[in-house]
């Protein structure tokens, strides 16, 4: 008898699991022989790749590991198997078919574990980043459906829908001190998981690079200055004050436009610092 059988007949049915080690025991079959003094044998009628009998026993081994995945292994087996006594003058035969079970064995796995993109600033949200190609060699669902978890500190700019990262809800904005000591950079973490169980998974890391874009213009308030006319060459009259949103914050230039500065100049503004001797014409440009 086997372990494990179904028997209909001279056929027996066995199912057995992938990766036993080598040598586990898969069934055992007993034969009976009324003649006094004999001794049952038993063999394969033919040579069977993986298996292997215990002349003496009828137990039957595994010879090596045997992977679902295999694509050069069955997923099942007939083994036809003697019984026969002392001289062979008597034997009989019997079929046992073995069916190897699909284990969740293999993690899955992805075209590569580290992702690079680069994306500016103003990139629209819902703009797809990346499809992630991702696959599991486990042969048969669940243990081969796979799904995708970003991490908690991502999804605030970032969304999964499915294999695909996708920006949002947040937009992307370089403009902020925390996300400059950050060099301008999110990493992701994903989490690709089978549907087996015990679940196989495998961490999948994604680096965001966002570019700056000059994308505010920088603004002021009225700046109005009063000057004496008398007042000697070089007189200080006023600092304008404009404001640029964009990181770095503040980092203007400052220039006279218009002919407000008349023919020859009669005012002027530094560069740096936007201190000037005039009340009008004034503009700023991010640097």
């Amino acid at each position: 008898m086997a372990k494990g059988e179904s028997r209909n007949s001279s056929v027996i049915h066995i199912t057995i699991l992938e990766d036993l080690p080598f040598g586990t025991s898969v069934a055992r079959l007993v034969a009976v022989d009324r003649d006094i003094g004999d001794r049952v044998y038993y063999e394969f009628v033919r040579s069977y790749r993986g298996f292997a009998i215990d002349s003496d026993t009828g137990e039957i081994t595994t010879t090596y590991r045997l992977d679902y995945e295999d694509l050069t292994f069955p997923h099942k087996t007939a083994l036809e198997i003697r019984a026969f006594d002392n001289d062979r003058l008597h034997s009989s035969t019997v079929l046992l078919i073995i069916t190897l079970q699909d284990v969740n064995d293999n993690p899955p796995f992805c075209t590569q574990d580290l992702y690079i993109i680069e994306v500016p600033e103003t990139i629209a949200i819902g703009t797809r980043l990346y499809t992630l190609e991702c696959g599991d060699r486990d042969g048969t669902p669940p243990n081969n459906v796979l799904t995708f978890t970003l991490d908690d500190y991502s999804n605030n700019y970032f969304t999964l829908a499915g294999n695909e990262i996708k920006v949002g809800p947040q937009h992307l904005n370089c403009d902020s001190d925390l996300f400059a000591t950050m060099q301008f950079k999110h990493i992701l973490m994903i989490q690709v998981s089978d549907g087996g169980e015990p679940p196989q998974t495998r961490t999948i890391r994604v680096i965001v690079k966002v570019t700056r874009t000059n994308e505010i213009d920088p603004h002021t308030g009225t700046n109005i200055f009063r000057v004496l006319e008398n007042s000697s060459i070089g007189t200080v009259v006023g600092r304008v004050a404009f404001t640029d949103e964009d990181w770095p914050f503040n980092n203007l230039k400052y220039t006279l436009v218009g002919d407000g500065a008349g023919h020859p100049p009669k005012f002027y503004i530094e560069p740096d610092t936007g201190i000037a001797n005039s009340f009008k014409g004034f503009s700023a440009q991010e640097e």
